[in-house]
Formats: structure tokens, sequence, C-alpha cells
């Protein structure tokens, strides 16, 4: 997971990603949605044996399609085109497993590449404060999860810690490699060394989903990375706020994640958070801190 980070020319984190070439993708989805309905029919009944039912296709992209399954949905599969983005997703299940971060993982098939998960009725209000203050408790979950696992998985992931980042160069996709060094440094400060710098959600509004319960969960995974920190999530949620019409400043944002991640363990204080926010701007040419910093 050392690739560059790639998205859209625009958004929360412009500058820091840089758009995707055309073609990069050898073998995109068809983006014709009865066709991807059709395909998913197939490779729900050839690899989730137990899961069936009428599929409605949510949508059909070159990257990704996704289905609801059952009526009413009870399920959601999904498809991915790109290895690497698969790859990715499961691992965040296996990562964020027992934080109540993602939906419950039903079913996985690497040969597919195929998820099937638990199906999230309803779009969470982000413009209420409440409901973004439960957004930012969960962003600090995720941020935090390293310190929940046990000794196997915490042996596994040694590699990808910010003792063993901190040992080797910076990464080819970093614009100033001193300032990512002091970033990793102040982020060791605060998590400790044995940390694995998890980060990079998809925080749109439209993956933040409730259950049946109300329990408030991030349907997508897929963009989670083991070496960005938890920082762009930071910024991305300021962005957000400010999309959804918030009544949140960003200031009351970077404090409030402050607070739900001590909470959770962290060690951040208020200024060395705004100087890590700072610092990563500067190491990945990040164009805007929407206001964090202020």
């Amino acid at each position: 997971m050392t690739i560059q980070p790639a998205g859209l020319s625009g958004g929360p984190l412009s500058g820091a990603c840089t758009p995707r070439p055309a073609g990069w993708l050898p073998d995109p989805l068809t983006t014709d949605p009865a066709e991807a309905t059709r395909q998913a029919h197939l490779l729900l009944t050839a690899h989730h044996t137990g899961i069936a039912g009428p599929l409605r296709c949510l949508n059909a992209r070159y990257r990704t399609a996704v289905f609801a399954v059952g009526d009413p949905p009870a399920q959601i599969l999904k498809r991915h085109a790109d290895l690497d983005a698969y790859n990715a997703e499961v691992v965040a299940y296996q990562l964020l497993a027992g934080r109540a971060v993602l939906p419950e993982l039903l079913d996985v098939c690497d040969g597919g590449r195929t998820l099937v998960t638990t199906y999230l009725p309803r779009q969470a209000n982000l413009a209420a404060p409440a409901v973004f203050n439960e957004l930012l408790d969960l962003v600090a979950r995720a941020h935090t999860v390293p310190v929940t696992w046990p000794p196997q998985i915490a042996a596994i992931m040694q590699p990808y810690t910010l003792q063993a980042a901190l040992a080797g160069p910076a990464p080819e996709w970093i614009a100033d490699a001193t300032a990512w060094r002091a970033v990793l440094e102040l982020t060791a400060g605060a998590h400790g060394p044995g940390h694995v710098p998890l980060g990079g959600f998809d925080l749109a509004p439209r993956h933040t989903r409730r259950d049946a319960a109300g329990t408030m969960t991030i349907i997508d995974g897929e963009t989670m990375r083991l070496d960005w920190t938890g920082l762009p999530d930071v910024i991305t949620l300021a962005y957000v706020a400010a999309e959804v019409a918030s009544l949140l400043t960003p200031r009351q944002i970077r404090r409030t994640y402050l607070r739900h991640a001590r909470d959770h363990g962290a060690r951040w204080t208020d200024a060395t958070l705004t100087r890590a926010l700072t610092l990563w701007a500067k190491a990945t040419g990040l164009h805007s801190l929407h206001g964090l910093t202020d």
C-alpha cells in the first residue's frame, strides 16, 4: 500500500491527490446497469451460496458496481474491477473489526472480487451538529483501532508501523520529505511508535449510513491506507462540514476530533494536531486545510 494516492483534481484533498490517467484500469467493469445486474446475478450464484434474492443496481461504474440484494433489501453486493481496491477493502474490514466502523461483512470472494455486507437503509443527516459529532467519534475510533489489536495482528502489521516508516525513506509521492518525517514523528508522539497510521477513508456524505437500530457506520472502506495517517480524514471532515452546511466551524471540528481521539487513547494536543495538519499539507502538496488551523 505504497502507491501514489489518486483521486479527483478537486475536492477535499486537492493537491495531495493526483487524477487517474485515462486507461489506467486494464479491465474496467460495464457501466450499463442492465448488463452489470446480469453479471452480478452470475457472481452471486457462483460465489456467494446462501445469499439470494432479486438484485437492484445502485450504481454501475467502471471501477465498482453496487447492488441491493433482496426485496426488501437485506444485503449489499459490491464488485471491484481493481484488485488493489478490493484487497484494501477486505483489509479494512479485517483491521477495523470490533470497532463498529464499517457494516457487517457477510462474505467475500477473491475470484469474483466481490463482497457482501449488510444493507444500511438510511443516510445520516450530517448537517445536524450532534450527528456530525457522531461521525467525528466514528473516525477517531477507526484511527485508534491499532491499540485494540491482539498480539498476532500487531505482529503481522509491524512492517507498516510508524517506527518502520521512520526508519525508511519517504514515499515517492511525498513532496517534502522533511515535513513528512515531522508528520510521522508527531503522529508517533500521539499514538506511539508501534502505531499503524490508518487513514484515507472516503468520507463523502452518501457513505455515512445508519442501520435499522440507528447506529452510524461508514459504508466504503476501499480507500483506507496503512501509510497516510488519520490527518487527511480530519481535513476531509472540515470540507464535508461546509458541503453539508453543518453549523460546526473548522476549529470546532478540529477540537471535537481531538477530544474523541484522546478518549480513544491518542495523546494529541491542540498544538501538536494543528502542527501535524500544517506539515501534512506541506509534505503532500495539499492546496487547502479548509480553515482547520485558523
